[in-house]
């Protein structure tokens, strides 16, 4: 009976220990503070062996349209495993493709056509253009952490974590060449949480304005 107790209390214990958790938001700004969108905020905690499989959080199938001659989203991320499914919502058909590292592939896509699923089985970025169409482009962000999050219109990025200490990593198309990636360290407890990220940024880009955030 006695051996019995224990077990019960330690396994009290362990749930006690998964559950406690608290939140975080990442904000995300350039040099002149304002917010930016469509920024990927990745965690991976200082014990990586605590850090379940991206799947385990993370949608592993997504799509991403073609309108008004522009992929919709901008950024995709999805989990080391997942799979991208490319529609055309335009009246023009589109030649996509990737020479991304991680991922390389081409296809023709026709008015109202869906591609096969675009598996991703290495964590990276692929950028994806259009051969017919060269303002067309998008990034799919292929991430080995569940907690993996993108920007919002207020350049938020929010999380719910177990209790822990976390390195935090960005990337977001405009990030300049050649530029360090902000990074930093974060200890969460069981209240909330806040830290500011900036990002040197390039110009903005003419295709910006095509995403106005109807994603």
């Amino acid at each position: 009976m006695r051996g019995r107790i224990f077990a019960v209390q330690l396994l009290a214990l362990a749930f006690a220990a998964h559950a406690a958790a608290g939140t975080l938001s990442v904000s995300v700004v350039d040099g002149n503070g304002h917010a930016m969108r469509d920024g990927v905020v990745s965690l991976i905690p200082n014990e990586e062996s605590r850090m379940p499989a991206a799947t385990t959080l993370l949608p592993v199938a997504k799509i991403i349209d073609q309108r008004n001659e522009m992929f919709v989203p901008l950024v995709t991320i999805v989990p080391v495993g997942g799979a991208v499914v490319f529609s055309n919502s335009d009246r023009t058909m589109h030649h996509v493709y990737s020479f991304a590292t991680i991922r390389q592939f081409e296809f023709v896509l026709n008015s109202g056509e869906k591609s096969a699923a675009v598996r991703f089985d290495h964590a990276g970025i692929a950028a994806v253009g259009c051969n017919i169409h060269d303002q067309m482009i998008t990034y799919v962000y292929v991430t080995q952490s569940p907690w993996t999050a993108l920007t919002g219109a207020d350049g938020i990025a929010h999380f719910d974590l177990p209790v822990g200490a976390y390195r935090t990593s960005l990337w977001h198309p405009d990030l300049a060449p050649g530029r360090e990636v902000p990074a930093t360290s974060v200890v969460i407890g069981n209240a909330a949480t806040a830290v500011t990220l900036t990002l040197p940024r390039l110009p903005a880009r003419a295709h910006a304005s095509a995403h106005p955030g109807s994603y």
